[in-house]
């Protein structure tokens, strides 16, 4: 699956790496091609929180409230990668908070999309508790 997604093999022992967003897709399409799971991504959602983001993570969920932190995401996603999109659409009852992957053609994108729903439900669950669950889950 390393040598797939173009990684070394003894790269899942070193820490603080940068992944290239077509690895990443790569590597997850090759894991579940492997696995025989087409719902890989969704097993790791509920592994995956944006606290495991380093620094990045830090600074979103340091904001005072859940509308700050989702503000923060969208006007930093580009620390953390280059041409991804997050964007809040606010609405008299609710907001949206929508995640662009910029490789979204690769093979693994499936994957990628069900793996993001931790990260991304993981803020509004840091600031309203655990038992927060999204109103509706956009399709992949």
């Amino acid at each position: 699956m390393f040598s797939d997604a173009g990684l070394q093999s003894d790269f899942h022992i070193q820490t603080g790496n940068y992944v290239p967003e077509v690895a990443l897709d790569r590597f997850l399409h090759s894991a579940a091609r492997s696995a025989g799971d087409d719902f890989l991504g969704a097993s790791l959602a509920q592994s995956v929180s944006v606290q495991d983001y380093g620094v990045w993570g830090d600074y979103v969920l340091e904001a005072p409230t859940l509308l700050s932190a989702m503000t923060r995401a969208s006007s930093i996603i580009h620390l953390h990668a280059d041409n991804d999109t997050l964007k809040l659409r606010r609405r008299p009852k609710s907001v949206r908070f929508e995640y662009g992957f910029a490789e979204r053609g690769g093979k693994g994108y499936r994957q990628i999309a069900m793996a993001a729903l931790g990260p991304l439900t993981s803020i509004p669950r840091y600031f309203l508790g655990q038992s927060w669950k999204p109103q509706k889950l956009v399709s992949i």
